[in-house]
C-alpha cells in the first residue's frame, strides 16, 4: 500500500489541464469542470482514464477503467481528480448490466461542487458537431471535436479518435450536454480511427436512482 500511495502522490503532482481558451460562458468550460480523471491502482500497476461527474456524489465511466482485468481482484484504489486537481477517493457503486459502463461513488461525505447535464432522448442525426474531454498521457485532459458518423450497430460513432486514457470520457453534443460514453476505439473501412460511444439512453439503469423520473 506504501507504493500505491507513493505513486499517486507522483501523479497527482503533475497532473494539470492543458491551457485552452473559452469565456465563462462556453460549452467547453462546462465539458472541462464536469470531467474527472480516474487514476487507477491495481495490484499489477496502474492505468488512467476518464469520467463524467452525473452528480455530486457519482461519476459516470466505461466500466473497464475502474476494473482490474477480467478474473482480476478489485481495485486497490480509485482516485478522481477533478479540473481544480482536488482528489476524490472513489468506490464501484453500480455496474450497467448491459453495457460497458459503470457508476462510480465518493467515499466519504466529500462533494463535487457541480455536475453535467445529460441528454436522454438518443436521437442523434448523422453529422452532428460533438466534443470530448479527456486524457491524451497521464497528465493533460485536451479538448477534441468530430462529428456522429453512420453505425449499424446501437452504438455512436463519431470522428473523434480514442487514445489511451480516453476511456469513460463523455461525448457531448453541441448544447454541451453528455449523449454517450466513450468506451473503445475503432478502425473505419478506409482506416481511420474513431470512437465508439455508449448511448446514455442504454445506460439508463445507472440513472433511475438519482435522477427524478421525469427528467429521464
Amino acid at each position: 500500500m506504501k507504493f500505491i500511495a507513493l505513486l499517486f502522490t507522483i501523479l497527482s503532482s503533475c497532473c494539470a489541464v492543458k491551457q485552452h481558451a473559452y469565456t465563462a460562458t462556453s460549452t467547453a468550460e462546462y465539458e472541462y469542470i464536469n470531467t474527472v480523471r480516474l487514476m487507477v491502482a491495481c495490484t499489477h500497476g496502474a492505468h488512467v482514464g476518464t469520467g463524467v461527474i452525473m452528480s455530486y456524489k457519482y461519476v459516470l465511466t466505461a466500466k473497464h477503467v475502474a476494473t482490474c482485468g477480467e478474473g482480476q481482484e478489485p481495485p486497490l484504489v480509485i482516485m478522481a481528480f477533478d479540473l481544480n486537481r482536488k482528489q476524490f477517493p472513489m468506490k464501484i457503486n453500480l455496474h450497467s448490466p448491459t453495457q460497458d459502463v459503470t457508476r462510480l461513488e465518493i467515499k466519504g461525505d466529500a462533494k463535487f461542487k457541480t455536475y453535467a447535464r445529460f441528454n436522454f432522448e438518443g436521437n442523434q442525426p448523422i453529422g452532428e458537431p460533438v466534443c470530448t474531454v479527456g486524457g491524451d498521457d497521464v497528465t493533460f485532459m485536451v479538448r477534441k471535436c468530430g462529428e456522429i458518423t453512420p453505425s449499424s450497430e446501437s452504438y455512436f460513432y463519431s470522428t473523434i479518435p480514442i487514445v489511451p486514457g480516453n476511456s469513460g470520457s463523455g461525448l457531448w453534443d453541441a448544447t454541451g450536454a453528455v449523449i454517450g460514453i466513450n468506451v473503445r476505439g475503432r478502425w473505419n473501412p478506409v482506416g481511420e480511427k474513431i470512437t465508439l460511444t455508449v448511448p446514455i439512453t442504454l445506460v439508463m439503469d445507472l440513472f433511475t436512482d438519482i435522477y427524478p423520473t421525469q427528467h429521464l
